[in-house]
């Protein structure tokens, strides 16, 4: 839920101050990044999630390994994909979706940035799980959320969907 309000908020706020149309080039953007976030998701549960569950009971130093090591490393290998999304945004957004959504390409390769931090955080909530900061993590979500709805409300007509998108890496760096 509170990553539903974290990322999804920011399409609602964007349509109440800017408009439908703008709504739907960040909206674009966001739903297309949303598919790219599935990726740590899976990764960190199907792979992850019940090892460390395990480790937390029975070896440590495992956990340790998996939150300084294996987590940093993974978050490091997105960066190549972050940058393809970055790089291929201009021909997937005219060709998939037309030159009326070209406003998405900088908003899209802005959010990229934010697949690493994403990829970091999912890490290290799976660790988080077992040692017990889950009501702070979660806490530190909606308190987030509620900032960047905020300051998203606020700063919108200054700095356009390009400047939303960066307001939410930001938020992502922070919660990461």
């Amino acid at each position: 839920l509170g990553f539903l309000l974290f990322f999804q908020s920011s399409i609602a706020v964007v349509q109440a101050v800017a408009g439908t149309h703008t709504a739907g080039v960040y909206g674009l953007a966001v739903s297309i990044m949303t598919a790219g976030y599935l990726l740590p998701r899976i990764l960190y549960r199907k792979f992850f999630l019940a090892k460390v569950s395990r480790w937390h009971f029975h070896d440590k130093r495992k956990v340790q390994a998996f939150v300084h090591r294996l987590v940093p490393a993974v978050a490091l290998m997105s960066i190549s994909l972050a940058i393809l999304i970055a790089l291929a945004a201009p021909a997937l957004i005219h060709r998939v979706f037309g030159p009326e959504f070209s406003g998405t390409i900088p908003v899209l390769q802005v959010l990229a940035i934010a697949l690493p931090l994403r990829i970091l955080s999912r890490g290290l909530a799976g660790a988080a799980v077992e040692s017990g900061d889950v009501r702070e993590r979660v806490f530190w979500q909606f308190g987030l959320a509620g900032a960047a709805v905020v300051t998203i409300w606020t700063m919108l007509p200054q700095l356009g969907v390009v400047g939303v998108a960066a307001i939410m890496v930001a938020g992502e760096a922070a919660l990461a």
